[in-house]
């Protein structure tokens, strides 16, 4: 063979090479392309891909900001309060929920000062809901000293937040969920729960509007209610040496699909389902304190998910950098899969 038709040989190679590669390219676009309904009826999408958005350096990032002393703890009516309100506001429209009657803020009297719930839609195909909520507020500053609320509760709060980031990315990916999800940033806690107390009642008097379907959300169509309450630190474990516990607290029929769960890749957690074993202390917290009690009393079953209170609860030293951001990873993730079975 003479050089030119060696030459020549090699070029229609090559270029028969790139026409492969350039109809491969154009045939996985096209795949890609298919409708979500398509692929659905081809592929199931695994409740996994959810986790590949939950990374500890941004759950330590987000603490950080609600807890930051430009916050100033997050008191009622303070500026920072404001802020931290206008942050998870931004939050819930990147991650496509949909605002109640038109606005994010759903504002509330107490005494002459207001309150502030945060309500975002997750929707669903049916008329049912599952509702997760966490106070976003805390006790701000005394007598110059600052009370940064980092477990207390931009804990829970982001946790919430990163909750609604998980179903976005399996919304994204073409999942779609029977029942709808109510993402609930409730305010005044400090306040006796006054923020979920408000939440309650105007579910009660049907005052909360569903954005896609325009019907009332009401206390017939409430399935259960989530708590994320000081979640992040691992200062009061059950066990000596077992930093990674969680205490998921309820009326005891979730504990075995929460022990279930609990075996998936990357869990094993040590668990809980009272407050370290003592009956007490269980309805103290279960049952008389907290953000779900308004709607426990309502007949409405719930969940709390919790760390437990600490020597850094509400002080000074309740900051981001106390909190263990590979600890709270695991419990979200579990909490996901809790909630993906809800609805």
């Amino acid at each position: 063979m003479g050089l030119k038709s060696y030459k020549d040989t090699n070029i229609n190679r090559a270029c028969e090479v790139k026409t492969a590669k350039i109809l491969i390219f154009f045939l996985l676009g096209a795949c890609l392309a298919v409708p979500a309904a398509a692929q659905r009826e081809r592929y199931t999408i695994s409740a996994v891909n959810g986790e590949f958005v939950v990374e500890e350096e941004i759950l330590h990032r987000e603490v950080s900001f609600l807890a930051d002393s430009l916050d100033g703890g997050r008191a009622l009516g303070r500026r920072g309060h404001f802020e931290a309100g206008a942050w998870i506001s931004r939050h819930y429209e990147t991650f496509g929920l949909k605002p109640l009657n038109g606005v994010w803020a759903h504002s509330f009297s107490i005494g002459e000062e207001r309150g502030r719930n945060l309500l975002g839609l997750f929707p669903g195909q049916s008329d049912k809901y599952v509702i997760v909520l966490a106070h976003y507020d805390c006790i701000g500053g005394l007598a110059g000293r600052l009370y940064p609320g980092a477990d207390s509760n931009a804990s829970g709060t982001v946790a919430m937040l990163t909750l609604a980031r998980m179903l976005h990315r399996m919304s994204y990916l073409g999942k779609e969920y029977t029942h709808n999800v109510l993402f609930a940033a409730v305010d005044a806690k400090e306040r006796n729960s006054a923020g979920s107390e408000d939440l309650m009642e105007r579910v009660r008097e049907g005052k909360l509007v569903n954005p896609v379907t325009g019907t009332a959300i009401t206390r017939d169509k409430i399935l259960c209610v989530a708590n994320l309450d000081i979640i992040g630190s691992t200062l009061s474990p059950l066990a000596s040496g077992r930093k990674d516990y969680l205490l998921a607290i309820s009326d005891g029929r979730w504990n075995d699909t929460i022990r279930s769960l609990n075996r998936k890749d990357g869990l094993g957690l040590d668990l809980a389902f009272d407050y370290y074993g003592s009956r007490d202390f269980t309805n103290i917290f279960y049952r008389r304190i907290g953000d779900h009690v308004p709607f426990l009393k309502a007949g409405i079953p719930c969940m709390l998910f919790t760390s437990g209170i600490t020597m850094r609860t509400n002080k000074e030293t309740d900051d981001a950098a106390s909190l263990d951001y590979a600890v709270l990873r695991q419990r979200i993730i579990l909490a996901y899969y809790w909630l993906v079975r809800q609805i």
